[in-house]
């Protein structure tokens, strides 16, 4: 039986990671965005959202969790996270915690697979695989068909869409540094939709969406859901902030594009 990994109380971020850099004009590729992986200003979401699960990283494979993304369950075996955090060394270990607050059990992945057009951050997908029976009595969330969100929006529109985030991690940024405060709790926060584009969703993030919430460093791989949506679909994975605090906004990759889709349908059935 494997070992579980040590939870370290401040997850290791590298100074990249950290480093602030230029807001993206509004119709920009994002070549130059920042990792993130945090939810701020976000609420506990107890056992709700019992799919979204923590996604401990074990780079020197001695049970030490280095780093640490989020991802969702999207059937019983394949959990969804981003590409730049399946993308360590050969050796990485990989487990996985849906817990409320991180903690045992926890499930050690079978293998790790990365979109292999990945280029940070575009095709910024990948995926765990899990054993057998390992996730009985969690429903996986619904994967979107081809063009969801452009059909949604054509239907009522995307300005300021409400939007659902939820991740693991700290739950601010502390002042006058870029150390991440908390974390190891599920969170949740609403967001809104501020562009969309071919292949990532724009999201206004603490700053711009009225103190509500975005995402930041400790949260890459976590889900965004469409507010109201009563199946919760999920339609993209945390990606990417434009600024070093997390105060502006983030960017989520589309799930439901045919790049997407072409490295899905290796490890899930696609509506």
């Amino acid at each position: 039986m494997p070992h579980a990994p040590v939870v370290r109380a401040a997850i290791a971020l590298t100074a990249a990671a950290l480093a602030a850099c230029r807001d993206l004009p509004p119709t920009a590729a994002p070549a130059a965005a920042e990792r993130p992986q945090l939810i701020t200003n976000g609420t506990p979401t107890g056992t709700t959202y019992g799919n979204v699960g923590a996604l401990l990283i074990d780079v020197g494979a001695d049970f030490v969790a280095e780093f640490l993304c989020t991802g969702t369950l999207v059937s019983p075996t394949v959990f969804l996270t981003a590409g730049h955090c399946t993308s360590f060394p050969a050796g990485t270990q990989y487990f996985v915690s849906f817990q409320p607050v991180i903690s045992a059990p926890f499930i050690q992945a079978t293998a790790a697979h990365t979109h292999p057009a990945f280029s940070f951050p575009f095709n910024d997908l990948g995926v765990v695989t899990l054993p057998a029976g390992s996730t009985t009595g969690i429903t996986p969330a619904p994967l979107p068909p081809l063009g969801y969100l452009d059909d949604a929006f054509a239907r009522g529109g995307h300005a300021l869409t409400p939007a659902i985030m939820v991740g693991y991690g700290s739950t601010s940024l502390g002042r006058g540094n870029l150390e991440p405060t908390g974390g190891g709790e599920r969170l949740v926060a609403e967001t809104r939709i501020l562009q969309t584009l071919d292949e990532f969703l724009i999201l206004a993030s603490n700053a711009v969406n009225a103190g509500k919430g975005g995402s930041c460093f400790g949260d890459s791989g976590g889900p965004i859901f469409l507010e109201g949506d009563a199946a919760s679909t999920i339609v993209g994975v945390t990606s990417f902030v434009t600024d070093g605090r997390c105060i502006v906004h983030s960017g989520y990759v589309r799930i439901d594009t045919e790049t997407a889709r072409s490295f899905l349908d290796d490890f899930v059935a696609l509506p």
